[in-house]
């Protein structure tokens, strides 16, 4: 399983999975010789809880840091798995579209279908804004 930074590390995961040990009493060593009764005690299968930040001293540090970087990793892997996955949709669309190569008779339909289509909109524009106007002018009279 490796050292007792490892054992640590695995206990605070442990913790952050809900599974809650019972309280370890103080026992007054400082940094690395709390880290190291702590991984024996945990290693030999009894109910120890992660040592205080005053009883590990700046190993508490490196611990947090140890599980803040990975943590930090994971989220820069997922981002990355995000983001391939959009960029392969888009990539995908577009290459779709400019493989179509269009014959000048689908374009001059394609045309004569939008510009319809836009006549129509200006046209009913046109029809609404002559309607308000006319409505307008007679309710002043």
């Amino acid at each position: 399983m490796g050292g007792a930074h490892n054992v640590l590390i695995n206990a605070a995961k442990d913790s952050m999975a809900g599974v809650r040990p019972a309280e370890q009493e103080n026992i007054g060593n400082h940094g690395h010789n709390a880290i190291v009764n702590f991984a024996q005690s945990w290693k030999a299968g009894e109910d120890v809880s992660v040592p205080d930040q005053q009883s590990l001293g700046g190993s508490h540090n490196v611990a947090m840091a140890v599980i803040a970087e990975q943590s930090r990793k994971f989220k820069n892997q997922q981002k990355k798995r995000v983001s391939q996955s959009n960029t392969g949709v888009l990539q995908a669309v577009f290459s779709s579209m400019s493989s179509k190569n269009l014959t000048e008779k689908q374009f001059n339909k394609n045309l004569k279908e939008t510009a319809a289509f836009v006549g129509f909109m200006a046209t009913i524009a046109m029809c609404v804004a002559f309607y308000v106007t006319l409505k307008t002018y007679h309710a002043h009279l």
